[in-house]
């Protein structure tokens, strides 16, 4: 499937000109490749926060190649492409150290607002329950009254906040669970 895939886009112009013209077929396969790789990484690693270096890298890497995938000029393609940088931007984002020396200053605060804080409830067996659990998530995405949005620009400064809401508003986009503006 993947070989009917790269032979096709071989074909197709389109996304960036200067890349699709110079289309290199063994570069494609190692960007979908690293891909795939992000992927499984993810899964593997899903509760080990001490990895996000790994996969910072992987994404380095696919953000790189991307434009070679785009060559497909396929609206599928195109959006797992946009699904991985988002993600690869929102791991970088959490990854960095501006957001941890901004934890640390809520923390120190005893912020309740952040302890309180739970924008993606762990799953229940209970679909009603589930539902009405996401539904007051997504109501107080960024915690009761907002209360993030106040402390991190108190605390952190309008800066922080900016970066803080547009990637956890990807986030929640991506992952279908709220729809925040």
């Amino acid at each position: 499937m993947f070989f009917l895939f790269v032979f096709l886009i071989s074909f197709v112009f389109g996304a960036d000109e200067n890349v699709c013209q110079n289309f290199d077929r063994p570069k494609a396969i190692v960007c979908y490749n690293t891909l795939k790789e992000i992927q499984s990484t993810v899964k593997a690693l899903a509760n080990q926060t001490d990895e996000t270096g790994k996969i910072n890298k992987l994404c380095i890497d696919f953000t790189k190649c991307s434009p070679l995938l785009r060559c497909a000029n396929d609206t599928d393609v195109d959006e797992l492409i946009d699904k991985m940088l988002t993600f690869c931007e929102i791991n970088e984002f959490s990854d960095s150290f501006d957001l941890d020396e901004c934890d640390a200053k809520l923390r120190a605060k005893k912020s309740a607002c952040l302890k309180e804080w739970n924008p993606l409830p762990a799953k229940v067996d209970d679909l009603v329950k589930m539902a009405e659990l996401q539904e007051k998530a997504c109501r107080n995405f960024f915690g009761a009254g907002n209360c993030l949005e106040k402390e991190i620009k108190e605390y952190c400064g309008l800066e922080m906040w900016e970066k803080f809401k547009k990637h956890y508003t990807d986030l929640a986009k991506m992952m279908g669970k709220c729809d925040i503006h």
